[in-house]
């Protein structure tokens, strides 16, 4: 409804990418589908991308963040040396016939061939999973999912910390549109980022709540919410309306993962009040510690560029974020 008919404006439609070329066309694609563009068409002229953008982008600024990468894999590490990661190893060798043991690198690979091969047709069987039993494949994916629960998920407070100035901006937006503090406040706000950075944003919003995931608990985590094919998958995206409702009501907020309406506890079937949301966010929003990025230091303490500003949408292709007026 807000998008019918309408024509690009800087003013009215806030657009931001990386200086990745993936996530620039993602973000050019992306507004030649909401406007209506076909591909005669010529594309809108969206802004140039913020060299060392640390919004959207913080992560690859931080070299704190980057030393701590090792560390998030222990957990992985020791999921791969157990004994279901070993029957996995031994059922896909005796499946395929061989009369010794591939290498675990060997069945990643196989695995890797099955879900990029599945992901670009769904309908279609790849040859690659024929390999694997129901029973190997969640062990796989238990694996992975290990490894980005650590690296950008949950499993890390500085994960949290890095996506906190996309959530307080969304908090800064929403709140001028409730107050009215700015007279031209825009109608839409897509950001263009990467899985990363989804991954920080939704571990930060709260949006998957789990028991924390270990190399020790895979048995007991077979209904989890953090699955990286639901939380970062190809153009995974957070989405965020705000509704202001015609008959007096409330302010009312929905928050989509990947276009799937969010859940949270005290919501009516995903349907927010602005008023509560705001509470939840706030107690970390409007803490001095979501603006300072000095954790983001190099092993000599210097600094390594702070925050400027702040922003909301992101997606690996998109966190996007609307406001209805």
């Amino acid at each position: 409804e807000l998008l019918a008919n309408a024509a690009y404006s800087a003013n009215k439609f806030v657009f931001r990418h990386t200086d990745k070329p993936r996530t620039k066309e993602s973000a050019e694609y992306f507004a030649r589908g909401i406007f209506g563009l076909s591909l005669e068409d010529s594309s809108p002229q969206l802004p140039d991308a913020i060299p060392d953008d640390r919004l959207i982008y913080n992560y690859e600024n931080c070299p704190t963040w980057e030393g701590e990468t090792e560390d998030a894999k222990q957990e992985k590490k020791k999921f791969d040396k157990s004994e279901f990661m070993n029957r996995v190893v031994n059922s896909v060798s005796q499946r395929l016939g061989f009369d010794y043991n591939l290498t675990q690198a060997n069945v990643k690979s196989i695995y890797d061939g099955c879900r990029y091969q599945k992901s670009w047709n769904v309908t279609a069987t790849s040859p690659w999973c024929a390999a694997f039993s129901e029973e190997d494949l969640k062990v796989m994916e238990y694996s992975e999912d290990l490894k980005y629960y650590y690296k950008s998920g949950p499993g890390k407070s500085m994960n949290l910390r890095l996506a906190c100035p996309l959530v307080k901006d969304m908090f800064n937006r929403f709140s001028n549109v409730e107050t009215r503090a700015e007279a031209d406040n825009p109608v839409g706000v897509f950001y263009f980022s990467h899985a990363t950075m989804i991954n920080m944003l939704s571990a930060r919003m709260g949006l998957t709540k789990d028991i924390p995931l270990t190399a020790d608990n895979f048995p007991q985590q077979s209904r989890r919410q953090f699955r990286t094919s639901r939380v970062i998958p190809f153009a995974g995206n957070v989405l965020a309306v705000l509704y202001n409702c015609s008959r007096g009501e409330s302010l009312q907020t929905i928050i989509y993962q990947s276009e799937d309406i969010v859940r949270y506890d005290g919501c009516s079937v995903g349907l927010c009040e602005w008023n509560y949301l705001k509470q939840l966010f706030s107690s970390f929003v409007q803490d001095s510690s979501c603006s300072d990025d000095s954790f983001c230091s190099n092993k000599n303490g210097a600094h390594v560029q702070t925050c400027a500003h702040f922003g909301v949408l992101s997606l690996v292709l998109l966190l996007s974020c609307f406001f209805a007026q």
